[in-house]
């Protein structure tokens, strides 16, 4: 909706949209603060204006506007804490499109990406993070580089059984972080999945 903001009370002389949210205006923060302070200014004086008639009902309008701006904090607060609701809930959804099965693994589960020609394996680390051998290197990588844009696997337990517990699993692959003994024959990423998940 356009409306011609021409000498408005915020001087902005030049026509501009107002978006709506829910069927209200949305007033950005900063313009809505200095509504706030003109209208606590108008409260002020009708305080006085009150004052000047009867006691009673200077203090009746001092407690409404006390009430309403208690109210306003209170909205605010819950305004914030939706945002930042928000803000947690991102996080978590974008891990799960980096997955096929559109589900976050849990933790020391056997992962695989697709890549051209062949697949790279880990360890699911927990907390979007994961172990695996990567150039040389037994690492930590977020999920993102270690998918490269593609989606990831979960093998199941048939084809990647787990001897140990959760916990044993991720020890197992921590005390081989930093380790530089890659083979391609002997001791891929693949292998140092499955030894970390039921090797000896």
């Amino acid at each position: 909706m356009k409306l011609p903001v021409r000498h408005g009370l915020l001087g902005q002389e030049e026509p501009r949209v107002v978006p709506r949210v829910g069927g209200r205006i949305a007033i950005p923060r900063r313009e809505k603060e200095q509504l706030r302070r003109l209208i606590r200014k108008g409260e002020r004086k009708a305080e006085r204006m009150a004052e000047q008639i009867s006691p009673r009902l200077g203090k009746a309008a001092r407690k409404t506007f006390h009430l309403r701006d208690r109210m306003e904090d209170t909205v605010q607060r819950l305004e914030d804490t939706a945002t930042n609701a928000k803000e947690a809930v991102r996080p978590v959804a974008w891990l799960r499109s980096c997955f096929q099965s559109e589900q976050i693994p849990p933790r020391a589960a056997h992962i695989k990406v697709l890549r051209a020609g062949y697949s790279h394996h880990g360890i699911y680390f927990g907390d979007g993070k994961v172990i695996h051998s990567y150039k040389g290197e037994v690492r930590i990588d977020p999920v993102e580089k270690f998918s490269k844009g593609n989606k990831v696997l979960t093998l199941p337990n048939r084809e990647s059984p787990a001897h140990y517990s959760e916990q044993e699993i991720v020890d197992r692959a921590l005390r081989r972080q930093g380790e530089n003994r890659y083979n391609l024959i002997f001791n891929n990423c693949e292998h140092f999945a499955r030894w970390c998940r039921c090797g000896d």
